[in-house]
């Protein structure tokens, strides 16, 4: 059924993409396999949820890890998810992410390194497509109709985004590992 509705939609609509969309961890790595092997060519993009700052976790799942290496793990698997859902011999799947435009916990504000991380992570492991999805609060940005800090530093992001997006959509990675450095006090 899934690959009948995608070829109406591409034919219809060739410009649209389909996508997958659950939260980091609704799905195990071997559910993703499944299901782009048992509907393969359906999906043009895999893209998973991941509100990584208080307030957008699924209900029960507090309090998240809002570390910068917690946030290169929800993209790695991503990206290893994208990697490994089209058939061998195919090109991998482009993989996006939803930004934390969900919730955000009554006066927590996301500092501008988190915003920036944000944004910049899961581009430099190889993201195609991200999006700031708001619904059920305020937008981040904005508090009792006026902008805040923050909103200047999502405006900076986006307007860097948008100047490397051409290099940016032609990046593929073909390999992605932390190196270990060392720090000596002066």
């Amino acid at each position: 059924a899934w690959a009948e509705w995608a070829a109406v939609a591409h034919t219809q609509v060739p410009q649209a993409v389909i996508h997958t969309n659950q939260w980091l961890g609704e799905w195990s790595f071997a559910d993703y396999q499944h299901t782009f092997a048992v509907q393969p060519g359906v999906f043009d993009l895999v893209v998973i949820d991941n509100y990584a700052f208080p307030g957008g976790s699924p209900p029960g799942s507090e309090p998240r890890n809002t570390s910068a290496v917690s946030l290169m793990q929800a993209c790695a698997t991503v990206r290893d998810t994208s990697l490994y859902a089209n058939a061998p011999g195919q090109p991998p799947l482009p993989f996006g992410y939803y930004l934390q435009g969900y919730n955000i916990k009554p006066g927590y504000t996301l500092s501008a390194a988190q915003i920036r991380a944000y944004y910049y992570l899961p581009l430099a492991m190889g993201a195609k497509w991200l999006n700031m999805f708001r619904w059920a609060a305020p937008w981040v940005g904005v508090e009792h109709g006026q902008r805040t800090a923050s909103y200047y530093v999502f405006q900076q992001a986006n307007a860097v985004v948008k100047t490397l997006s051409p290099l940016l959509s032609q990046l593929q990675t073909t390999r992605l590992e932390l190196v270990h450095g060392w720090h000596i006090d002066p």
